[in-house]
């Protein structure tokens, strides 16, 4: 299961109280975002265009807390979107989140991308469909069902029912009926396969203001080393030395 506030239910952190403000980097998605949390709101955000992302991902950082008359060492996490993604996208955003933890000792983590995605989605009878574009045709994909959570609250979560990885775009269609949400999604309408009335295709809000609406500092398991584990959508493009 992936749930909580709307979100994700990791382990929970007693120590640290529910009025934390919690900052979401999400370097991994063509569409760059920062996002500074509280109580479940975003209380301040940042796009950034992808192609400036390593120098302009720390002023834009510095323009947000700045805004909110925020410390760097007052934030109680800093989290950073894990992928799956691209080489270079992943490692600004989850080296930079990694360098902060460091300097600052504030708590850090990384979260999934593929089940942030899902949640972008409203409770419903059809398979959603998270979806990431690996190039060359290919997508990175997984299921999930999406759940209201019968506790009061209005929260829902997302139940992982299959395993994540690479297929085409027609092999994805040909999952339907579903709801299959990602960034750049549309272009499979283009697909001679595409039935409208078997798949719904959704393009998400920017991820780390949906992160900030929806996690608590409570609903997340603080471990730096997931920082050091990003999730590709392919193998780094490298050519191994020769014995």
């Amino acid at each position: 299961m992936f749930g909580c506030p709307r979100l994700n239910r990791f382990r929970y952190a007693p120590q640290m109280p529910e009025s934390s403000q919690l900052l979401f980097v999400d370097t991994a998605s063509p569409v760059v975002s920062v996002a500074l949390g509280a109580d479940g709101h975003s209380v301040a955000e940042r796009t950034i265009e992808p192609r400036r992302t390593s120098e302009r991902l720390l002023p834009v950082i510095e323009d947000i807390l700045r805004e909110v008359g925020l410390e760097r060492q007052e934030l109680a996490g800093i989290a950073a979107l894990q992928g799956p993604g691209s080489f270079t996208g992943l490692r600004i955003g989850l080296a930079t989140v990694l360098g902060l933890h460091q300097a600052l000792g504030v708590p850090a983590t990384a979260i999934p991308t593929l089940p942030l995605l899902a949640l972008a989605c409203d409770p419903g009878d059809r398979q959603v469909i998270a979806a990431v574009d690996a190039i060359r045709g290919d997508w990175y994909t997984q299921s999930f069902r999406i759940e209201q959570i019968e506790d009061g609250s209005g929260n829902i979560a997302a139940f992982a029912e299959s395993e994540a990885g690479l297929m085409s775009g027609a092999e994805l269609l040909a999952r339907s009926p579903a709801r299959i949400v990602g960034f750049g999604i549309g272009n499979l309408a283009a697909t001679p396969s595409y039935r409208q009335d078997l798949t719904e295709l959704l393009e998400p809000p920017p991820l780390a203001p949906l992160a900030a609406c929806h996690l608590t500092s409570s609903a997340i398991e603080w471990d730096p080393f997931t920082l050091t584990s990003p999730i590709y959508f392919r193998p780094p493009a490298v050519t191994l030395p020769k014995a």
